[in-house]
Formats: structure tokens, sequence, C-alpha cells
């Protein structure tokens, strides 16, 4: 019981500076807005910081790949249910309005979750696999020789 107390405190540390630096940057991407050049670039580092914070902890080279697989499987699925539901003309037209924020916030969802999750999921999947695929290649010609 207490290896398991210290594992989980051991891996709190590793985290808690990571989601602090997350929570400044989403009040800095308030501050400059999401529309800008800037709050692009802070919105794309604080996804990566959710990300590294999230599989830190992660150490068999099997979860990254699964990650790879499901933000791929995500990306392609969400952009094809968005450009068969998703219809512009329901925005501008007479539908009640509970219809056109309903549409809105769906396309805006979708938008966040295929432009800044997806991506970066990718990226962490296939750079933490590579990294444990590296890793465990140089400890096993370590041993060999």
């Amino acid at each position: 019981m207490p290896d398991k107390l210290s594992t989980l405190i051991r891996y709190r540390r590793g985290s808690l500076p990571l989601l602090i630096i997350l929570c400044v940057l989403i009040l800095v991407i308030a501050i400059v807005r999401l529309d800008t050049i800037p709050g692009i670039i802070l919105s794309y580092l604080a996804t990566i910081i959710l990300a590294v914070a999230l599989t830190h902890k992660w150490r068999k080279k099997r979860m990254f790949i699964m990650l790879m697989v499901a933000s791929s499987v995500v990306f392609f699925s969400l952009t094809f249910v968005h450009e068969i539901i998703f219809d512009p003309n329901l925005m501008t037209s007479t539908a009640a309005a509970w219809q056109r924020y309903l549409m809105w916030f769906f396309h805006m969802a979708v938008s966040i979750i295929v432009a800044f999750v997806c991506p970066v999921g990718f990226v962490t999947g296939a750079a933490g696999s590579m990294i444990l695929w590296l890793r465990r290649g140089r400890v096993s010609n370590l041993k060999g020789t």
C-alpha cells in the first residue's frame, strides 16, 4: 500500500506544475483571444501541455500507439459527420433559435476537437511511441554487448 501511495504522489508532483502552467495559459488565451495568431499558438501549447500531463506516466508503447490511432479515427469520423450534419443554410435561415444555437455549438465543438485535440494527440502518440522504441532499443543493445 505505501508503494502505491508513493507512486501516486510522485506522479502528482510531476503533473501538478504542468496543470498550473495549463491554467495560466488558458487565462492568457482568454485575454489574448483565440482568433489571433498568438492565441492559436498558445492554444496549441496548452493542448500539448494537457496531453503531456495526461500521458507522462505511460510506460507502454501500446498506449501511445492506441492514442495515435484513436486520434486519427476521431479526426476522420468527426470531419465526416460534420460535413454531413452541418448545414450552413440553417445558420441563416428562419429556423428556430435553439436549432441555430445547437448547430453553432456542434460546429464549434467539432472544429476545436479536429483543429487542436486530434493533431496533438496524434503527435503525442507518435512521439511517445518513438521515444519508448528508442529507449528500449538502446537498453537492449547495451545488454547485448
